[in-house]
């Protein structure tokens, strides 16, 4: 009597061992790499340019606080060239924009009423901001700076969509470094010049990347 082919069934007897293996339809049913996704080089290298941006600037930050707590770089020289810079970015920025907003004056408006309003409320802060960790001794002061650029770096977003991703604690974090730091500077000048420059650096300068990158891609 010619045995019945065996079928993967497990409601009825069909004469084969409970560990019989088919050759012919073992594994026919597994899908290898189904949503594997396939990555061109200067796509993967354009798109690391983004985490090396942020280190850069998380890099230039600290090395721009060493060099005017050292006194190598005066806060006078330091303020114009951020003036310059954040200038700079704000015409960019405004070139940026539609024709429509340029025509109606809206973005030139905004932007120049917020850096005013900005300006004048950091002159008012500088001095509290100055004395605003006196009581904490200066280890903890490098402690806090290094977990909070740490959690800036973490939670920055480099162009991916996730739950852990948050501009608001990745800026609070940055803003919140450069005011430790800025505390141990010797003079309410040189605390009003750093957090001007971790502004422009954390605040302005990922926005006016963003819109370049837009733009490119759009070209």
């Amino acid at each position: 009597m010619e045995q019945k082919p065996w079928r993967k069934v497990l409601y009825e007897r069909q004469g084969y061992p409970d560990n019989f293996v088919d050759r012919g339809q073992f594994l026919n049913g597994l899908k290898k790499n189904l949503y594997t996704r396939t990555y061109a080089f200067t796509e993967v290298l354009v798109a690391t340019g983004v985490v090396t941006q942020e280190l850069s600037c998380v890099c230039l930050f600290v090395s721009v606080y060493w060099y005017v707590q050292e006194g190598w770089v005066s806060p006078f020289s330091l303020l114009l060239g951020g003036v310059a810079a954040i200038g700079g970015c704000g015409l960019l920025f405004v070139l940026f924009q539609s024709p429509h907003k340029l025509l109606n004056g809206f973005v030139i408006s905004d932007y120049m009423s917020s850096s005013v309003i900005f300006v004048c409320f950091l002159c008012g802060v500088s001095p509290i901001l100055k004395t605003l960790t006196e009581s904490i001794s200066t280890d903890t002061i490098w402690a806090m700076t290094v977990g909070m650029l740490l959690i800036h770096l973490l939670f920055y977003n480099y162009g991916s969509e996730g739950e852990k991703i948050s501009n608001a604690i990745s800026l609070n974090a940055a803003i919140f470094a450069s005011v430790c730091l800025a505390s141990r500077l010797p003079q309410t000048l040189h605390v009003f010049v750093i957090v001007t420059f971790a502004v422009a650096m954390f605040a302005l300068f990922p926005h006016l990347r963003a819109e370049a990158n837009v733009r490119t891609c759009a070209q």
